[in-house]
């Protein structure tokens, strides 16, 4: 936008959104063999899959002691005193 036909150009920068998704960060398994990826955050909730021992997987966010994880195109719950910070 000009002011007043002197030619100055008045720059309004845009807002800056805040971050919507969480920060990842990447976690592998230690201590076991294999860890299970279930539908919730709980040793009773479903088994979707396993991951396997010094596997990089991507923290989503936790809750108590466990993390929410992404492992290729799954997403999931496992336990975090299994999981240790890259």
């Amino acid at each position: 936008m000009t002011r007043s036909g002197q030619g100055v150009f008045l720059h309004r920068p845009l807002p800056l959104k805040r971050h919507e998704y969480p920060i990842l960060q990447k976690v592998l398994v230690e201590g076991v063999a294999a860890l299970n990826i279930r539908n919730a955050p709980s040793l009773d909730a479903k088994r979707l899959g396993r991951i396997q021992a010094n596997q990089e997987v991507e923290k989503l966010g936790e809750e108590g002691k466990w993390y929410q994880v992404r492992v290729g195109t799954l997403e999931g719950w496992a336990y975090g005193g299994f999981l240790k910070r890259k």
